[in-house]
């Protein structure tokens, strides 16, 4: 346990916490340092997801309570890029910051893949560091000013000063301190400085981005998060009621919403990931991109709907047709009646025939309902007609003759359709491109002549198909077309070696070899010069391979 630990301030970044350990033990290398703090010299000083957080919480004082748990949540940017992520993924990342390396946390996260880009250096706001030194005695890098997409204080709003130090570029330990990188003379002025509209949205997006450090990540469902969005772009009339998001409409109204920081973050320039956003989360998507997307859904106001036209009125109420009954008898005229009551004339003209009564003018014409000719007939007609006149058209023939009387037929009189149509026409047989039997033939006697030249070969070579093959010219040819070439197969059958019969020749071929060379043809030495393991059949292991020298010369074995 590690007699001295320094306390941590609010918001500190643990990397910052090790590297004032460092700054005030006077350690000469940083790999004691290391060695110190995790008990292993080669693990890694990482700014933002840390690993071996369990062997550092082993190695602190027991009254601080740094957990590994607490050690991630509260002093690394473990909550900001596991706030949009499943539960299996936030206990996934966890054990792998306590546990083990880190070093593919950010290829599970998505961070590698993203187009969002890491701050190279660290960042720190002015302000923040005069407070700190006045208060504290020093300073320290802090974790909302490390996000991405982040580009001024959150607590001052001022922009973000970026240090010369890059913890993560060419050493694999370096601790570089705060107190270490004091910037001197006039700090510069972005250009979108003086834009209130910028600056606006910039810290809203870093007030945001901050908030989801304070937060423990209990994972989110990536289905639910879809449908929470869609259901947003509903109210905003961006969608329709089932879901079906306006594409077009979507980025014209975001890049009006973020025309101001266009220019200054990336992400608003380069939208390709808004529409995969809103569909099914095939992919982890960058925190940074939620926020955006949660400060567009805050910041646009669609416009109020259209007024409604005003329900209409109900006319035919029993003192309308009243007042109708005693004006028609009066003898007044249809325009008369409909000023005195408020009305159309045509509605007059209606509600009038509709209660029977004697008017001066003519009750309202309505059309009579004819009925509608069967096409049935003409189409059969045409059917029959083009068939005398072209007997010699097929069915699909007459079919893009007459496209309409064929489709209407087809869906309304099929039976007829088919018992008035020419029969299908028979296709003749394919006609054989090769004689098959003239190629088995000649390839079966070509076989017999490859295998008594493979016999013949020295050292003995098995009688295989892929051996065959090779020796004809036609690797892979025959084992692909065996049902056109039955005879070849008998011959391969009754040439082919078996893996015994094999062994047997090569046991006879090296006892020739040592009967020529004069050696003592002993059990080992045949069996090492035939190639043979010790895995071998019965019948192979039982045939002669030692023979015992006879007048000062080895027999021959066979």
């Amino acid at each position: 346990m590690l007699p001295y630990f320094p306390a941590s301030y609010p918001d500190e970044l643990l990397y910052s916490v090790l590297a004032r350990f460092h700054r005030h033990t006077c350690s000469v290398s940083p790999k004691r340092t290391m060695d110190d703090l995790f008990g292993n010299r080669d693990a890694r000083a990482t700014v933002d997801l840390p690993g071996h957080l369990g062997s550092l919480s082993r190695r602190l004082p027991s009254d601080r309570g740094l957990t590994p748990e607490r050690l991630a949540v509260e002093f690394t940017l473990f909550p900001y890029h596991t706030a949009f992520q499943p539960s299996e993924v936030v206990g996934a990342v966890l054990a792998a910051m306590t546990d083990g390396p880190a070093s593919g946390i950010h290829t599970r996260l998505g961070i590698t893949a993203s187009t969002v880009v890491t701050p190279a250096t660290l960042r720190y706001c002015l302000a923040c560091h005069a407070e700190a030194f006045a208060h504290r005695g020093e300073r320290f890098w802090r974790r909302a000013h490390q996000l991405p997409g982040v580009l001024v204080c959150p607590d001052h709003g001022i922009p973000l000063m970026e240090s010369k130090s890059a913890p993560g570029s060419g050493h694999q330990t370096v601790f570089i301190a705060a107190d270490d990188c004091v910037y001197q003379g006039e700090p510069p002025t972005p250009p979108w400085a003086d834009d209130d509209g910028c600056r606006a949205i910039l810290l809203e997006i870093a007030g945001r981005s901050a908030a989801l450090l304070s937060a423990t990540p209990r994972g989110v469902d990536p289905a639910g998060l879809t449908a929470g969005y869609r259901h947003a772009l509903t109210d905003r009339r961006l969608a329709s009621a089932n879901g079906r998001v306006d594409q077009r409409q979507l980025h014209n109204v975001f890049d009006a919403v973020f025309a101001p920081a266009r220019k200054v973050i990336l992400e608003l320039a380069n939208t390709l990931w808004l529409s995969p956003i809103v569909r099914k989360h095939q992919h982890a998507f960058h925190p940074l991109h939620h926020i955006l997307f949660g400060l567009f859904l805050d910041q646009y106001e669609p416009a109020p709907p259209p007024t409604c036209r005003p329900p209409r009125r109900q006319v035919a109420t029993a003192e309308f047709l009243s007042q109708l009954r005693v004006l028609v008898n009066g003898g007044d005229g249809i325009c008369t009646v409909a000023r005195t009551l408020g009305v159309d004339p045509s509605t007059v003209r209606l509600h009038a025939a509709k209660l029977g009564l004697i008017t001066p003018w003519r009750p309202p014409i309505r059309p009579q309902m004819t009925a509608k000719e069967d096409p049935g007939p003409a189409m059969r007609e045409r059917w029959l007609e083009l068939q005398q006149q072209e007997p010699h058209l097929r069915r699909k023939a007459l079919a893009d003759r007459l496209p309409n009387e064929h489709a209407w037929l087809y869906r309304h009189d099929r039976t007829w359709l088919d018992a008035h149509s020419p029969a299908p026409g028979v296709r003749p047989p394919p006609v054989a491109r090769q004689d098959w039997t003239a190629i088995d033939q000649n390839l079966a006697a070509a076989m017999r002549k490859a295998a008594k030249a493979i016999l013949l070969r020295v050292p003995p070579v098995r009688v295989t198909l892929a051996e065959l093959e090779r020796r004809l010219g036609c690797p892979g040819w025959i084992g692909n077309r065996r049902a056109k070439l039955p005879e070849t197969l008998s011959v391969l059958e009754a040439v082919r070696d078996s893996v015994e019969a094999f062994q047997l020749r090569r046991l006879t071929w090296a006892c020739d070899v040592l009967d020529r060379s004069d050696a003592s043809a002993s059990k080992w030495r045949v069996r090492r010069l035939a190639g043979l393991s010790n895995c071998v059949s019965d019948a192979v292991r039982q045939a002669p391979t030692s023979i015992e020298p006879q007048n000062g010369r080895v027999p021959p074995c066979r």
